[in-house]
């Protein structure tokens, strides 16, 4: 009966203080984590992903035709200006200056045979005109004369006076002075003037060597070489092909710059600007950027403007199209304050919680600049120095303790 009894007893003492731990248990005061609201810079990023471009794409063509005796550059080959690209046979166009520069010799010989007797020309010239002058005027003369004599002859044959044949024999004379006159006049014609003939001669020398000047620009247009310093991108033809005139070769870029181009939302331009740091990030590297070109205008199907950012670290990491994440931030405010972006509450408009001088739970009504954001920027509704609440598991109303520093909490 004793043994009853003690144990009896132990088992009430064991109920009432698991009763007593429940009790505590429900009734024990929360522990909560805390913020202090201090005044801090504000910075809002913007990420938006775009791909890398160089600075400069030139695609060289061929401007004249023929068959590819050498390729001597490759893809990813790096060059320098003026670094020879490609040579085209160019054997026809050899001839041809050739022959051109035959045909000056000939010409220039010409000019000069010509102007060794230019002196003896030009007196021999001037007095046979002087003598088919005098010539042509001794005619005329006596042609004016005739004409008198005829004149009188045919009234004396139209009275019957002279016979016919007299009148007859002037006319056949009249003739024979009319065609002198016009022998005269072609041989004045055939006297070239030795002036024309020396213009003539050095007018086809200067013609001679505007072709053989063309015929050397066109002679280069056979040795392809790069217009700028940089990368080749791509190669289009191999050694041995016939190409056209007008035919792509190959690709170069200039990579002494290198930008990312992205397509940022219109609504961010108000505070985007030319010269404006940026982040550039990829899976190994973060470095830094500049807003070196904003497009002048917006595409209405997407509502983003293209926006060029330098990248001014590391750029041989960086290749073409690569594609890579940049930060901007477009908006910054100094001196405000932040608190995390979990300390909000929205229950009936967006508050957070603070604890009143009773150890009590109580809700503060906020505005705030960008709710998206993991901190936020209070416009109103806090001030600096006041300390709240982290949110979960609490209310407005309960008794709350804070967590001390470095203390976990139950």
């Amino acid at each position: 009966m004793k043994k009853k009894l003690i144990i009896g007893g132990t088992v009430g003492i064991l109920v009432l203080v698991a009763a007593y731990t429940l009790w505590a248990n429900n009734n024990q005061i929360p522990t909560v984590e805390a913020f202090i609201v201090e005044e801090s810079v504000y910075q809002e990023v913007v990420s938006t992903i775009g791909y890398v471009a160089y600075e400069k794409e030139v695609v060289v063509s061929t401007q004249v035709g023929g068959i590819l005796l050498g390729v001597l550059q490759e893809a990813g080959d790096r060059v320098e200006e003026e670094t020879l690209l490609v040579s085209i046979d160019d054997i026809d166009a050899k001839n041809n200056y050739e022959d051109l520069q035959t045909s000056l010799k000939l010409a220039q010989a010409r000019l000069a045979d010509y102007q060794s007797g230019y002196g003896n020309n030009r007196d021999s010239i001037a007095l046979q005109r002087e003598v088919l002058d005098k010539e042509n005027a001794g005619i005329e003369i006596t042609k004016t004369q005739l004409q008198d004599q005829i004149s009188r002859t045919k009234v004396l044959v139209d009275e019957g006076i002279s016979p016919r044949i007299e009148l007859d024999n002037l006319l056949d004379q009249q003739a024979q002075l009319d065609q002198s006159i016009k022998t005269i006049a072609a041989r004045q014609k055939a006297l070239t003037d030795p002036g024309y003939t020396a213009r003539e001669l050095s007018a086809s020398v200067e013609a001679a060597k505007d072709s053989i000047k063309r015929a050397e620009e066109d002679l280069k247009k056979y040795n392809i070489k790069s217009p700028i310093s940089g990368v080749i991108l791509e190669r289009y033809i191999k050694e041995g092909e016939l190409v056209g005139p007008g035919q792509n070769i190959m690709k170069i870029a200039s990579d002494a710059r290198k930008f990312v181009v992205v397509a940022l939302d219109e609504s961010y331009l108000p505070n985007i600007n030319i010269g404006q740091e940026a982040t550039l990030v990829t899976d190994l590297y973060k470095v830094k950027g500049r807003i070196e070109e904003i497009a002048p205008a917006i595409n209405r199907e997407t509502g983003t403007v293209d926006i060029k950012v330098e990248i001014l670290e590391n750029l041989e990491a960086f290749l073409q199209n690569m594609t890579l994440r940049v930060d901007l931030t477009p908006v910054t405010f100094d001196k405000a304050l932040v608190v995390p972006g979990n300390y909000l509450v929205e229950n009936g408009g967006l508050k957070v919680y603070t604890l009143n001088e009773a150890k009590q739970v109580e809700a503060i009504q906020v505005e705030v600049y960008n709710r998206n954001l993991p901190m936020v920027y209070i416009i109103s509704g806090l001030k600096k120095g006041m300390t709240i609440l982290d949110p979960e598991g609490i209310e407005a109303g309960m008794t709350v303790s804070l967590k001390a520093e470095g203390v976990e909490g139950p």
